[in-house]
């Protein structure tokens, strides 16, 4: 696998991400201009909106690449995943509400309500965006994914400034149809970019059970995967009040630029990884993993020495931060701590391509237990300083265990974490 040869698809990948970068002045004015609990309640919605769309990916969605890459299995592929992303997400959504009641006296906070009727509106609006963005990471179509989330911060963008113009302030309601009317947006130019790939049948090769078979595994890890990263805001609701949790949140919110890196990183890898899997090309995969573990190391390990060296403490002086915040600098420093490990979650995506649900299920599930372990202790004991740990168990375990697990699954050399500095010479050198 050759870098360069990609240099256009890796392009407007970054830019896409990017937009999460600048899309950050917007959640600073967020911060600035919304109450800690309010940005709590808008968060706790993301958080389980986030968890039923990460369901659906895994068993509907992912289904696309997996089986969508041979053009004679599209029209079925498409028919059956989007069957199940929609009985999926509005099913989950409905439960939810129906059963709101319960959840509110669960967690004792009344003010979940105004979430849990806002939930099934947002579902449906972004049924087509997360439909359409999986047709082009299939594709691997950078530019149109580019284009469909520049309309989703732009629209969002403009109506919080809108707010802020208007109001002065920022309530839940406002910052949840924000997201409501972004995601709308976002899916009808979605649908547009890619109606040409919206063709829909009964007819393929591929078989309903053998799509059904890779579903369910696949949901199993993934669930369980996605409980530490977008669960664990509505879990510690539970042990503390929503001004603390609105400050957790907004740490997350900054941590996510590195949680947006990794995406990236997964929505090039998985596709190239299903490609080399299917055509035996060994040698590739195993490139591809190594130049990723070395790459994704050197550049968080500078990152997060570059932030624990001060970098984070200028972020904490600046006076966009309002004091209501600040606490938020503090949680973010631990989670940072997980950095140089991170990358190396990404050999779980050759474990899925490959087919080995098993292991990857095994694996997640001791993190998970680290996470739920580590949360319960904080939240028993109300640390409320040390919130983080929780998300940061989950991420260390998996990123300790992904470096080891690499030489079992590829059999790659641990050595080959320095590859990046040999392939920079020899690049050098042909220049």
């Amino acid at each position: 696998m050759k870098i360069q040869n990609h240099i256009k698809m890796i392009s407007w990948s970054l830019l896409d991400k990017a937009l999460f970068i600048l899309y950050g002045f917007i959640f600073v004015l967020m911060i600035n201009y919304a109450d800690p609990v309010e940005y709590a309640l808008y968060s706790i919605l993301i958080a389980f909106h986030t968890w039923i769309f990460t369901i659906s990916d895994s068993f509907a969605l992912q289904s696309l690449i997996q089986f969508g890459m041979k053009s004679e299995n599209r029209r079925k592929v498409n028919f059956v995943a989007l069957l199940n992303h929609s009985i999926l997400t509005l099913g989950i959504a409905s439960l939810i509400y129906i059963f709101r009641n319960q959840i509110l006296y669960l967690f004792d906070k009344p003010k979940l309500e105004n979430v849990i009727y806002l939930l099934p509106l947002l579902t449906i609006t972004f049924i087509p965006k997360a439909f359409g963005q999986k047709l082009i990471y299939r594709d691997q179509k950078m530019f149109q994914l580019f284009i469909t989330n520049l309309v989703f911060f732009g629209v969002n963008s403009i109506y919080i400034i809108y707010l802020i113009y208007l109001k002065k302030n920022l309530n839940f309601q406002d910052l949840a149809l924000s997201y409501i009317y972004s995601s709308a947006t976002s899916s009808i130019i979605t649908i547009f970019l890619t109606r040409k790939e919206l063709i829909f049948g009964v007819v393929g090769d591929i078989k309903i059970k053998e799509i059904f078979m890779f579903n369910w595994k696949m949901t199993v890890g993934s669930l369980l995967y996605a409980v530490p990263r977008q669960m664990d805001t509505i879990i510690l609701t539970a042990f503390f009040n929503l001004n603390i949790i609105g400050i957790y949140s907004a740490a997350k919110t900054l941590f996510r630029v590195f949680d947006e890196a990794l995406n990236a990183l997964a929505a090039l890898l998985y596709p190239s990884a299903v490609k080399h899997v299917n055509n035996n090309n060994d040698y590739e995969l195993e490139t591809l993993i190594t130049k990723t573990f070395s790459v994704g190391f050197f550049t968080f390990f500078f990152i997060y020495v570059t932030l624990f060296f001060g970098g984070s403490g200028l972020i904490e002086d600046l006076p966009i931060i309002p004091d209501k915040y600040k606490l938020a600098i503090n949680y973010f420093n631990i989670l940072i701590i997980s950095l140089p490990v991170l990358p190396f979650t990404a050999i779980y995506l050759i474990n899925i391509a490959k087919g080995r649900i098993y292991e990857y299920f095994l694996i997640t599930t001791i993190g998970v237990i680290a996470f739920f372990i580590t949360s319960f202790i904080v939240g028993f004991n109300h640390y409320e300083h040390l919130i983080s740990l929780g998300l940061l168990s989950f991420y260390l375990t998996e990123g300790i265990i992904g470096f080891f697990y690499s030489k079992k699954l590829l059999n790659i050399k641990y050595s080959s974490i320095f590859r990046v500095f040999k392939d920079v010479k020899n690049y050098l050198k042909r220049k």
